[in-house]
């Protein structure tokens, strides 16, 4: 079995999962390649293939933000859906960028897609 590997950011540390299962083989030590010493999955017992693991994979959210003054914003962010929520939430405040104008508050927030990339 070939591990999955996901990572929540860049600099956030990756986690390893058993892609027959899902269990989580995260007892990480980030200097050894073998992150949980483990030879097979401890739910499934199918063998561990560190060495074919491939590159962190980081999830990027496309989120649809409506504000306030009837504006809607599309952001794209590499990030977990909890630091997406906590970043956009509703009642909060949208700062004013270059990118979308000016801020405001935000009304709702909206998932509309996501998809694994990796930074390699």
């Amino acid at each position: 079995m070939i591990p999955k590997v996901t990572q929540d950011g860049p600099n956030i540390i990756p986690r390893y999962w058993c892609s027959v299962c899902g269990t989580s083989l995260s007892k990480h030590d980030p200097t050894v390649r073998e992150p949980s010493g483990w030879r097979f999955c401890p739910n499934c017992g199918n063998p561990i293939e560190w060495e074919k693991a491939g590159p962190p994979l980081l999830t990027e959210h496309t989120i649809q933000i409506d504000l306030e003054d009837g504006r809607s914003i599309t952001i794209k962010r590499l990030d977990s859906e909890a630091t997406i929520r906590a970043f956009y939430s509703v009642g909060g405040r949208i700062p004013a960028d270059p990118a979308y104008g000016q801020g405001g508050m935000i009304t709702q927030v909206r998932f509309i897609s996501r998809r694994e990339v990796s930074l390699t």
